[in-house]
Parts: structure tokens; C-alpha cells; sequence
């Protein structure tokens, strides 16, 4: 190992936005398109929880060989992930000493998370972390297979509504509390604002790609949830229902709308953006993989939810889609 080497958060956001948008791209993750991820919803949630691993030439010259997000989403949730080491620089410790920093940093939250590919999982394992649910990565064409497969006349019976405000931020909390076992509120309301808020330059989000939509029942109280947004190869899905039928709907309804704003004048994303559309689905809800099998989606990975010592349950039979394997 280089003796030079240190751990140092980054600078500001620019630098966080920088590493942690084209590190993860380079690696072939498919991950967002623009650093907005970052911008608008992690980097709030923590500044201190993105560190890079650096060694110095003679010249004291800094080179980046390393990543790590440890970040806290609440006093009691944090989360570990863009855990990249350079190509040039793996084998050499850098990683293993990042991970530790990593932790060190996190010590004191209740539930620290990660997902890991099932390769890393024995490793994850000898670090503390404990296995959870199996997460599958699922991909298909949008249009052939989505919108073909599901017909609109079959789901005029739930009243899907786009998100235009943040009335319901604490039922969307809450909603996931009882699928997942943690509470956010200050995550999901950045994430619904990146959703369905103007962007830094002030146009529609809805050009970009992003939409949000939701199912109220029969007390008017958010009972269902999905959004949508871009990835490098399509789109990413994030859905909770209790119901495979409204979780359908939603599905349709996001995919329509996305397909139809691609006509638009409007359309920021490059016009032959694929129409693809991933969705990370929870291996404990045996209605999610039902419904991307239907569909014939195919799984592109693998991966294990994964948490240190101990772990948060909730009713996941309402978890068909997680916001993200990068974060939680």
C-alpha cells in the first residue's frame, strides 16, 4: 500500500457529484443519467457521508482511487454503498481500508444497510453483515412488453393520480415504514421533489424523465406509490402496493406517461433514449417477481440486502421495487 494513502469526504458537492455519478458509470452500472441523484437527495441527507480514498505522487500530487458512500439517512438508518476502488489501484488494500473507514464513520446507527452481489456476500458476511432478503434486478421493454402486455381497460377501476404536491410526504414515510420497518420522511420528500419539482433550470422534471404517481384509498390517505426515472439504459421503477392489481395500474400509468412525454418538444433526454425500464424487486414478496415474470422482464443481476448486526422488518409483501441498490 502507498503510504500517502488517506481518507478525506469531499470537498463540496461539485466534487461529490463528480465521483459519485462517473465512478459508478464507469464501472457499467446502470446508474442515472445526470448527477440530479446526488444533488437533489443524497448530498442533502448527509454531506459528511461521501468519502474518497487518495494517494500523492512525489510532487504531492492527489490521484482519487477510491469511493464510498456511508451515508445516514436518519438518527437511526444509514447506508453503505458506491464502494468502487480504480482498476489500476484494487489489490493493493485500499478498499478493505475504505470499507473500515466507512463503518467507523457509521458506528452508533441501529441499522446500517448495504446490497451486495452475491459474490461479495461471504465477505459482507466476515464484516458483521447479515444476510436479508434477495433482490433481482429486472429489465424489459417498455413499450413491447409493458404497454402490449397491459391493457388500459383493465385498470379504469383505479384512480391513478400523477404527485404535484408534498401534502402526503409523511403518508409516503409512513407508507414505507410499514413495508421496510424504517422511516424517512426527509428522503422521501427530496425524492418526490426530484420527481415532480422544477429542475435547476427551471423546466418540468417530467422532461427529464421523472414522474411520480399514486393511489389513494377509500379515506383519501396514500395507499400506493411509484416513480419513475432515468438510468443509463432506460429506466429505473420504484413501487409499493399492497395490491398486485393497483401495482400494475401504477406500473402502466408511469410507463404511458413516460413514453408519451418522449414525443414531447419538451424532451431533455437524447430521442433515442432506450425504453427500457429496470425494476430491483424484493424476493420476499413473491408477487413482485410474479409480476415482471408475467411480463417477461428478464434478470440482469443479483444482489442481497444485507445489514450490520442487526436488521429493520416490515410487511414486504408491499415492496415490489426499492428506490435504490446504490443507497437503499
Amino acid at each position: 500500500m502507498d503510504p500517502s494513502f488517506t481518507i478525506r469526504p469531499c470537498q463540496d458537492i461539485e466534487e461529490a457529484c463528480h465521483y459519485f455519478l462517473t465512478w459508478p458509470v464507469q464501472e457499467g452500472w446502470n446508474h442515472a443519467t445526470d448527477d440530479e441523484e446526488v444533488r437533489q437527495v443524497f448530498y442533502p441527507c448527509d454531506p459528511s457521508g461521501f468519502f474518497l480514498g487518495t494517494i500523492k505522487d512525489t510532487a504531492g500530487q492527489e490521484t482519487v482511487v477510491a469511493s464510498l458512500l456511508a451515508l445516514g439517512h436518519t438518527d437511526e438508518l444509514a447506508w453503505i454503498g458506491c464502494y468502487i476502488v480504480d482498476k489500476a489501484h484494487r489489490g493493493k488494500g485500499y478498499g478493505i481500508k475504505l470499507f473500515q473507514h466507512g463503518l467507523d464513520h457509521l458506528k452508533g446507527y441501529r441499522y446500517i444497510g448495504l446490497d451486495a452481489v452475491l459474490t461479495v456476500v461471504p465477505a459482507y458476511e466476515r464484516s458483521g453483515f447479515k444476510q436479508s432478503w434477495l433482490c433481482k434486478t429486472f429489465r424489459v421493454d417498455m413499450v413491447k412488453d409493458v404497454l402490449a402486455k397491459l391493457s388500459p381497460d383493465d385498470y379504469q377501476n383505479v384512480a391513478v393520480a400523477d404527485w404535484t404536491d408534498d401534502d402526503s410526504i409523511q403518508e409516503m414515510a409512513r407508507l414505507e415504514q410499514r413495508c421496510t420497518g424504517y422511516y424517512r420522511p426527509v428522503f422521501w420528500k427530496q425524492w418526490i421533489q426530484m420527481h415532480t419539482g422544477p429542475t435547476r433550470t427551471g423546466d418540468c422534471a417530467k422532461n427529464h424523465g421523472r414522474l411520480a404517481a399514486k393511489v389513494l384509498d377509500q379515506h383519501g390517505k396514500l395507499a400506493h406509490f411509484a416513480s419513475l426515472r432515468p438510468a443509463v439504459k432506460g429506466f429505473a421503477l420504484v413501487l409499493y402496493s399492497q395490491d398486485p392489481h393497483v401495482a400494475e395500474a401504477l406500473l402502466r400509468y408511469l410507463v404511458q406517461s413516460v413514453v408519451d412525454c418522449s414525443s414531447s418538444a419538451h424532451w431533455s433526454l437524447a430521442k433515442d433514449h432506450q425504453m427500457l425500464l429496470d425494476a430491483n424487486g424484493c424476493g420476499d414478496n413473491p408477487a413482485s417477481f410474479a409480476l415482471y415474470e408475467k411480463l417477461g422482464f428478464i434478470v440482469v443481476t443479483t444482489h442481497r440486502r444485507m445489514y450490520h448486526d442487526a436488521y429493520p422488518t416490515g410487511d414486504l409483501s408491499g415492496l415490489f421495487s426499492v428506490a435504490s441498490l446504490t443507497i437503499g
